[in-house]
């Protein structure tokens, strides 16, 4: 399942719910056989490790499936960009698509206290590496997200490299969704770059006082 920039939100969440179910449904049928295996020779350490390490991650999938951004903007809260980032990220993992995502976190200068509504935030973030990340190939590219705070705002970066297929489709509209949520949110977008030789992203949040 590829990709349609034009489908904006809805084309991510196609891409999070085909993720989520196909790894729950290879999460559950490692667990029956496991069970399988059990009831026939009997469970000894070795399957039990087996056996939590797959409960552990079927319990991960099913908390990435929960952290689905859904329902109403809610209303702002206090909260700080690296508090979020780690679901997000867990969350976009999830993506269908074929490959795995190769993206890389890096806190650049301190957290601040923001004041912003969390729910629209979070469909932003996840939009904007839909766009980094996918050429018009099907493609994905290696992701960069850079966080920190500087002149009294809090930023976000998210940064691709060239893709291996050539050009890049046109994300416009995926790009002006993720636009009017971070303002909904109670952000804005600094900078929206989508070229042949990569993207970036910038969005810049005031910081509570």
């Amino acid at each position: 399942m590829f990709f349609d920039p034009e489908q904006g939100w809805r084309g991510v969440v196609g891409l999070l719910v085909s993720g989520i179910g196909h790894d729950l449904n290879g999460r559950l049928t490692a667990l029956m056989g496991i069970a399988h295996v059990a009831r026939h020779a009997g469970l000894d350490s070795e399957l039990l490790d087996v056996l939590d390490d797959q409960v552990q991650r079927l319990e991960t999938s099913i908390r990435a499936l929960r952290n689905m951004p859904v329902g109403g903007p809610g209303k702002p809260e206090l909260t700080r960009i690296k508090d979020l980032l780690q679901p997000v990220v867990e969350l976009y993992g999830c993506r269908g698509g074929g490959d795995e995502v190769a993206l890389e976190v890096e806190e650049a200068g301190p957290s601040n206290a923001i004041r912003m509504r969390v729910r629209p935030f979070i469909e932003a973030v996840l939009l904007m590496l839909a766009a980094a990340e996918h050429d018009h190939g099907g493609k994905h590219r290696k992701l960069r997200v850079q966080y920190g705070s500087k002149h009294g705002e809090a930023y976000l970066l998210v940064e691709a490299g060239t893709g291996a297929s050539g050009p890049r489709m046109a994300t416009n509209a995926t790009v002006e969704e993720a636009r009017q949520l971070l303002e909904l949110a109670g952000g804005r977008l600094e900078r929206s770059e989508l070229t042949e030789s990569g993207a970036l992203l910038e969005v810049r949040i005031q910081e509570a006082v």
